[in-house]
């Protein structure tokens, strides 16, 4: 029997480098799209791409955390109620999707809305048919197969996207690549990982236990859709459809590690954290300090190349159509760093049942991000803007707190000091950048 430390060391080191293929991938494909595709067209999908997420997140009740979550998680009843849940979900999606196609496409002024969101809303609802035999491997912490799966889908997703902008340089490629995508997923989640198909079963206890466990997973998530996904909506709205397709390139670069520290807190952080949930909160606040402590290490130093040679990695891997990303990235990638310091406390926090204090740092960071997008672009114009998303995290950061403090899970003084630190070596490299004769990463601004 494998142990739970183990498990949580292995489902680390899958992570990062599950993450860091997939990223790998990802960014290969991005090089050849963008050099195929106008950047009008991911300006549009960034829209599209957000909408989808957004309607996906408001209607999230925690199915899959509750699976994790629950002692019931093994049981065919609970499993296939959850199921039954999820492909209801799909259908309302689906409607969604379709309907909110006409105000999209007047909203943001482009024809392409009106087939794009009924293909989205497509691939959603054959997303929800997946097998619950995947949640099945995140509850065991089996975090290998799940990384392998999801490689070999983008991989198949991407190169669907590249195969058909190659033979028809179109928007319609990037949607032919998400439908491929999610046929794969599902499919393939039976035919690898089932040992049983899911059948419609709606018991009314165990939907109960569902519903009770989520409803503050649904208010949290949905203030994560507001804060993680308005800026694109509301700048899709302030900024030319090429210029938003700019900083979508500028913005999924710098989120690297925050989608990275995201997904371990899915995958191992929450997981683990919810088979310690009755230690005594010094012993688990011990023991956090000690695994968290080596992630801000890593993730401060995933982020050091993006803040301090930004400018060269965009020049390097783009054209020059996307020259004013080279200012955006090492601004955006500074602000992710208070990302990494809420999320590695919040997957924590709902570890033991209290997701309710991300839902206010949440909260908080929507604020910030639907008031200040207007006044910097009003004052600042797209520096102004870009400046107020990359600040968005240190309120989401300063909200968690309450929770920390109320729950004995403070980490206030391995955060000054890691903060510190990071803020030093930002300033000595960049001090040692401009005396090398380079000067700064904000030369096109």
């Amino acid at each position: 029997m494998v142990s739970l430390k183990r498990k949580a060391l292995l489902g680390s080191v899958w992570t990062f480098a599950g993450f860091g293929s997939s990223q790998a991938l990802r960014l290969i494909g991005n090089l050849i799209l963008t050099r195929l595709l106008a950047p009008e067209f991911f300006g549009v999908m960034a829209v599209v791409n957000s909408l989808k997420i957004g309607f996906v997140l408001l209607s999230d009740f925690g199915i899959k955390q509750s699976i994790v979550h629950s002692k019931r998680g093994d049981e065919p009843v609970f499993l296939d109620t959850a199921w039954t849940i999820e492909v209801i979900r799909g259908f309302c999606l689906f409607i969604i999707c379709c309907l909110f196609s006409f105000p999209a496409a007047r909203l943001y002024g482009n024809d392409s809305f009106y087939w794009l969101m009924p293909i989205v809303g497509f691939t959603t609802l054959v997303e929800t048919f997946e097998s619950t035999a995947l949640i099945g491997l995140r509850r065991k912490v089996n975090v290998g197969k799940e990384v392998t799966f999801e490689f070999l889908t983008q991989f198949f997703s991407i190169s669907t996207m590249v195969i058909w902008a190659l033979i028809s340089p179109t928007l319609l490629s990037l949607a032919v690549g998400l439908i491929a995508g999610s046929f794969i997923r599902t499919i393939g989640s039976y035919v690898f990982f089932a040992d049983r198909r899911n059948k419609f079963v709606l018991n009314r206890k165990a939907a109960s236990e569902i519903f009770s466990f989520g409803k503050w997973l649904f208010i949290a998530t949905t203030l994560v859709v507001l804060a993680e996904q308005s800026d694109r909506l509301i700048l899709g709205g302030l900024l030319p459809l090429e210029v938003l397709g700019v900083y979508s390139i500028a913005l999924n670069l710098s989120n690297l590690p925050r989608q990275i520290v995201k997904r371990l807190g899915n995958q191992v952080i929450f997981p683990v954290i919810s088979r310690k949930a009755e230690l005594s909160r010094e012993k688990l606040r011990l023991e956090v300090l000690r695994q968290r402590q080596k992630l801000l290490m890593i993730f401060g130093t995933m982020l050091l190349p993006f803040i301090i040679f930004g400018d060269s990695i965009i020049l390097a891997m783009y054209d020059a159509r996307y020259d004013d990303a080279t200012w955006m990235l090492p601004i955006l990638a500074l602000g992710v760093w208070f990302s990494v310091l809420f999320n590695t406390a919040n997957f924590c926090l709902m570890g033991i049942g209290k997701p309710v204090y991300g839902a206010l740092g949440n909260g908080l960071r929507f604020l910030t991000i639907s008031l200040g997008l207007f006044l910097g672009y009003n004052y600042g114009g797209i520096l102004g803007a870009i400046t107020v998303v990359a600040v968005s995290d240190v309120p989401a950061y300063l909200g968690i707190q309450f929770g920390l403090f109320r729950e004995k899970l403070l980490f206030l003084s391995q955060d000054l000091k890691s903060t510190i630190l990071f803020l030093s070596l930002i300033a000595i490299l960049l001090m040692i950048r401009t005396w090398l004769g380079l000067g700064t990463p904000f030369g096109l601004l």
